[in-house]
């Protein structure tokens, strides 16, 4: 009696993938929501403005299957994805300027989405890393 040892390598490293791509998928989805809920400037332009894209040029500002502005392509690691704006002044709000304090949303964002962080401890981090970056330039 002859025993055949079928392999399944192919098939697990598929499955891995399309669960890597998806748990990326939602993950930057979410991350844009939260964005979206933290940003400070209260127009459709910021808000509006920010929006997620994956490696495989899957793309939108929340929801599956809806397009991305094409200026938020650059930089997008293979199997990996991006959340952002491309509104001018949205750098600005994240980091402040020298005449503006910072009002990070898309920081503390990451932080409680992808780290099951709160509100409370992704604002201070964000907040406290602009500050001691604001001290250094003095």
């Amino acid at each position: 009696m002859s025993s055949v040892i079928k392999d399944y390598t192919l098939q697990a490293i598929r499955g891995v993938k399309r669960g890597t791509e998806q748990s990326v998928l939602e993950t930057a989805i979410n991350v844009t929501a939260q964005a979206k809920d933290l940003a400070p400037v209260d127009t459709a332009n910021l808000k509006g403005s920010i929006m997620w894209k994956t490696g495989s040029n899957a793309g939108g500002y929340g929801e599956q299957g809806e397009t991305t502005s094409p200026t938020l392509t650059s930089g997008i690691p293979k199997g990996g994805a991006i959340v952002g704006s491309a509104c001018e002044y949205a750098v600005y709000q994240e980091y402040g300027t020298r005449k503006m304090f910072a009002q990070p949303y898309l920081r503390p964002a990451v932080d409680m989405v992808a780290r099951d962080g709160d509100l409370q401890t992704a604002m201070y981090k964000a907040m406290f890393d602009s500050v001691a970056k604001e001290l250094k330039k003095k």
